[in-house]
């Protein structure tokens, strides 16, 4: 029987510790290289998840700021001006950050299509808006009687947050009177339109023109 000189034993002994270092140093980079991939793969995912959320929350805010302005669209457009006290503003009334407050036909078809004077309507056909800048929120509140008796009876709704400041213009026939004149000229000119604007941190400048339906005549 043979044997392997000493020096080749120690040589292949040598190999087989070689061999087996090199196998844990690939593990060691395999097990790195598989972190690292990890890490970009969750990075990926979770700028993914935001950018997500951020489209679904930009869509949300649009769907919020399309809503308030249809609301005021449709509060302006069916404005009727029924004697004095019916139209007030803010240098009319002590409510706080009131911008306009007015008397509005509800959304029902026989009340569209009422061609009779405003004196007429039926009090179950009118609904009250007042439009207050509080904290920097536009809100409505609303009451559902041509004149409310007390401020019991109004209902409250946000339509706009983080308003620098919101401004009414009354527009007439040659479209240049302010709101601050509308009330010393409301019993002889008719009012033509009303534009609303504001300035958002969200949406920089919102405007908004709706043309009225009556005039202003008691």
């Amino acid at each position: 029987m043979t044997s392997k000189p000493p020096a080749q034993r120690v040589s292949s002994n040598r190999d087989r510790q070689l061999q087996t270092g090199m196998t844990l140093i690939e593990l060691v980079i395999a097990v790195a290289i598989t972190a690292i991939i990890g890490l970009i793969s969750a990075q990926l995912l979770g700028a993914m998840i935001q950018n997500s959320q951020q489209i679904t929350d930009h869509a949300s805010e649009l769907e919020r700021l399309d809503r308030g302005l249809r609301i005021i669209q449709s509060d302006f457009d069916q404005l009727v001006v029924r004697g004095e006290n019916s139209l007030l503003t803010a240098e009319d009334s002590s409510v706080p950050g009131l911008l306009i407050e007015f008397t509005r036909l509800h959304e029902q078809p026989l009340a569209l299509h009422t061609t009779g004077p405003a004196n007429s309507l039926n009090s179950d056909q009118l609904e009250r808006v007042r439009y207050v800048l509080e904290s920097n929120n536009l809100v409505r509140y609303s009451s559902p009687v041509g004149m409310p008796i007390d401020e019991d009876h109004w209902y409250q709704n946000t339509l706009f947050t983080r308003l620098s400041q919101a401004r009414l213009y009354f527009l007439y026939e040659d479209w240049s009177e302010q709101l601050s004149d509308a009330t010393n000229s409301a019993g002889s000119t008719p009012l033509g339109a009303i534009r609303f604007e504001a300035e958002s941190d969200r949406w920089q400048h919102l405007e908004l023109v709706s043309m009225l339906r009556t005039g202003a005549d008691s």
